[in-house]
């Protein structure tokens, strides 16, 4: 078994707990990440029913060094709701 085919049994194993998660994810993604691609995100979004993504332009895997003010906005704003 690679590790790739190994992440993948082990996600399937947690899919229905992160399906079933209820409460509001926001989840925040530098748009340029080169290691957790946009696709990582868009899976996590998928995962989790109540979710918001954010890709956040011009920032990489480091989105809080990258887009430090965006990032702040987003757990700002999750207080507001």
């Amino acid at each position: 078994m690679n590790k790739l085919s190994g992440l993948a049994a082990a996600s399937l194993s947690v899919e229905p707990r992160l399906k079933a998660f209820g409460r509001p994810v926001d989840i925040v993604f530098g748009a340029e990440d080169r290691y957790l691609n946009t696709g990582v995100a868009q899976e996590f979004h998928r995962l989790f029913p109540h979710s918001e993504l954010h890709l956040i332009s011009h920032a990489a895997h480091y989105v809080q060094l990258d887009e430090p003010a965006e990032v702040a906005a987003r757990i700002l704003a999750v207080g507001s709701i």
